[in-house]
């Protein structure tokens, strides 16, 4: 048995210290505007909503909470909007997580495992894209900010 512990713990070192060599790279994803976004995102989210709508597979409680968030889909895409941080804010923590709830809640609705995958797959994009916006946000205001503190 400690045969089997020793050689088992010479496996674990010799693993580690191959690994130890690799050098892994950042990988940097490019931050995309709010209105390029809302232009990707908005057609396929305004024709599910639409779907959702008129579908009699939804109660009368998920049609009153797409009702209200709704509403937030049209003015992020209405072709007049000005998309900025905000509204992806907006879209992203309440739009988009009550859309998902819905079709994960039915599973009647055609083409459901679809529907909710790509919802599902689309959420962490939405986030690290409202987050990498976020940050640059801050990273201009500060630097924005900076040369006013200096001449003081």
């Amino acid at each position: 048995m400690k045969r089997i512990a020793v050689v088992l713990a010479g496996v674990a070192a010799l693993a580690l210290s191959a690994c130890s060599g690799l050098q892994v790279k950042p990988v940097s994803i490019p931050v995309i505007p709010p209105a390029q976004l809302a232009a990707q995102f908005c057609p396929i989210v305004k024709a599910d909503i639409e779907i959702l709508k008129a579908s009699v597979l939804l109660s009368q409680a998920q049609k009153d909470k797409l009702a209200e968030v709704a509403p937030i889909n049209d003015a992020v895409c209405s072709a007049a909007a000005t998309v900025d941080l905000t509204d992806l804010q907006k879209f992203n923590s309440t739009l988009f997580p009550a859309v998902t709830a819905i079709v994960a809640a039915v599973p009647a609705i055609p083409n459901q495992p679809a529907i909710l995958l790509a919802l599902q797959l689309a959420q962490p994009v939405l986030n690290q894209v409202v987050a990498d916006a976020i940050a640059a946000s801050k990273a201009s205001a500060a630097t924005a900010a900076a040369p006013v503190a200096a001449s003081q």
